[in-house]
């Protein structure tokens, strides 16, 4: 699995799709690509350093090629 760190000034939301227990959903662009946006929510990461990281991994192993994972 790779993981890749993206500055949020290089995405463009541009429509909310949803949202759940752990975040919010958009439609957007990154570097001129359409992708999902996956804002977590700060309280997601509440837990030990290995917990969150595991939420990271788990969620970014459950997407598409063109989805990213934003924390707030």
């Amino acid at each position: 699995m790779f993981l890749q760190t993206i500055k949020d000034a290089d995405l463009e939301e541009m429509q909310e799709l949803g949202s759940g227990t752990f975040g919010t959903v958009y439609h957007g662009k990154w570097r001129g690509t359409d992708v999902a946006i996956k804002r977590i929510r700060a309280s997601c990461f509440a837990g030990q350093p290995s917990e969150q990281e595991r939420l990271v991994r788990r969620e970014a192993s459950s997407s598409c090629d063109n989805s990213v994972k934003v924390t707030v």
